[in-house]
């Protein structure tokens, strides 16, 4: 496979050009709030940014254009060049900032909020406003090109069955439209959108005032949560209307983007059919009413509406990985813990902005083992694995075993690396499994997301955990395969 030079060099141009407009949203936002040294670090990133998509412009033209088919290995390397250069260049202003955070932390900040992860390894109680807002912003357009990817790219790559989706919206309407990819991707970006200016709206009264609505808008829109809390220590009242406003939308957003479809089409039988959806919100009402009673009995609270809002709003948070924690879950009894634990590992939905295995797989993993019950007590039948009335293929169940192994190994393997800084074992844990699933906050020490109790190595490792757990796994692993790059026939995109 040989690379164009010339698309290349243009997908960085308009990368650069894409980050020095929205490093020059917190530059703004620092000129407000009188933040000089973060003002600087900021129009100096985006000056920098301008100047090098400009020179990569004019090289563009210089350089003769040649038609070539565009292959799947091709565009799924330019997602990863795009997706990695982000996260760098987001390390600039960090670099840049006079009171000097350090190039490690710059880059773990801009790993976690791309990778809509809740976890910080510079204080935030001491961050200044603007940096809050950029961070805020990596969030929401992390959240963006995630969704975004699980209709578009992760598809082409087999990660999820090819246009699932489209032929989904396809199948309810009687006309049997030609729902192309740039629809789908359209429908996709429009529910985002949505879904972000009404909670806005709906944050504003909510008296934290309109900057960190606009901040925790961002960050719970896209399964981040990484901005408020308990144990975040910024100076924002969270009142009970902010709680449920926040933990409404972070559950509407780790739920199937189709359903918006349907919604937005007043399909609404459809919209509320969806399999994975119906499983994903009773399997929360369960865990969170048994968590809830354990609570009870334990004596852990004593309000019966206390106990029950506290446990379903944990479970929502730990479901969608987005880690918002509004109580001391360090004090519930382990069985609760071990819930929420696995609520964690099992994650949201397909085409949600939340991270995890995803419940698709789960479910067909749970039909996988029934059928390997069934063959072993009738080894002479035949039986296919069945989820939702649809047989799933061989190709895809084969990829779901493959990818619930590599990513418990990975998990494991974390486990060893990071016990190297010699933390308590429910610390090393907590840290391997929260980095994997992008939620970021745990249990024990890892409880408010804080990773600055890691050395320089144990941050950049968990960073880098966060984006394999982020990219699915098998992409970024496919990048190392040979036959990735050296495919006799690369196989052609058809959109």
């Amino acid at each position: 496979m040989k690379p164009n030079r010339r698309s290349i060099i243009k997908l960085l141009s308009l990368l650069l050009y894409f980050q020095a407009a929205i490093v020059f949203l917190p530059a703004v936002c620092a000129r407000f709030f009188g933040e000089k040294d973060c003002f600087t670090a900021f129009a100096h990133s985006s000056f920098i940014l301008l100047a090098a998509a400009l020179i990569l412009t004019l090289i563009v033209h210089l350089i003769k254009k040649k038609k070539r088919e565009i292959s799947i290995h091709k565009e799924y390397m330019f997602f990863v060049i795009g997706w990695l250069l982000m996260i760098f260049l987001s390390v600039m202003p960090y670099v840049l900032y006079k009171p000097d955070y350090s190039a490690a932390d710059g880059w773990f900040e801009a790993a976690s909020a791309w990778t809509t992860t809740n976890a910080h390894a510079i204080d935030l109680i001491n961050m200044p406003r603007s940096f809050l807002l950029w961070k805020s912003i990596m969030n929401w357009l992390g959240g963006l090109f995630v969704v975004l990817c699980s209709v578009s790219v992760f598809p082409m790559l087999g990660m999820v069955e090819r246009n699932t989706m489209r032929d989904e919206i396809r199948d309810i309407e009687e006309d049997r439209p030609q729902t192309s990819l740039a629809h789908t991707l359209h429908i996709t970006a429009a529910a985002y959108s949505a879904l972000t200016v009404l909670e806005l709206v709906l944050l504003i009264p909510s008296g934290m005032g309109g900057f960190y609505s606009l901040l925790n808008t961002f960050s719970s829109v896209s399964t981040s949560g990484v901005l408020i809390g308990s144990y975040s220590g910024l100076p924002v009242h969270i009142s009970l209307y902010a709680k449920v406003i926040l933990t409404l939308f972070t559950l509407l957003s780790s739920i199937n983007f189709i359903i918006y479809y349907f919604i937005g089409a007043r399909q609404w039988k459809y919209a509320f059919r969806k399999h994975e959806v119906r499983f994903y919100l009773t399997a929360i009402v369960i865990a969170g009413f048994f968590i809830g009673i354990l609570l009870m009995i334990n004596g852990t609270e004593h309000d019966l509406l206390h106990a029950f809002g506290n446990a379903l709003q944990t479970t929502i948070s730990f479901s969608s990985t987005s880690g918002y924690i509004f109580t001391d879950i360090n004090l519930w009894p382990e069985t609760c813990r071990l819930i929420l634990l696995i609520c964690m590992i099992v994650g949201g939905c397909s085409f949600s902005t939340s991270s995890g295995i995803r419940l698709s797989r789960v479910l067909i993993g749970l039909q996988l083992i029934r059928r390997g019950i069934y063959l072993r007590l009738h080894p002479r039948s035949v039986k296919a694995v069945i989820v939702r009335e649809n047989t799933v293929s061989a190709r895809r169940a084969s990829s779901v075993t493959v990818y619930i192994l590599l990513y418990f190994m990975i998990m494991v393997i974390s486990m060893i690396v990071l016990g190297i800084d010699n933390q308590d074992m429910e610390t090393t844990i907590c840290t391997a499994v929260s980095s994997i699933t992008n939620n970021g906050s745990c249990f024990g020490k890892m409880i408010s997301g804080d990773f600055s109790i890691y050395s320089v190595f144990g941050r950049i490792y968990s960073s880098l955990v966060m984006i394999f757990g982020r990219l699915e796994i098998l992409p970024i692993l496919m990048l190392f395969s040979k036959s990735f790059w050296f495919s006799p026939k690369p196989q052609r995109i058809i959109h």
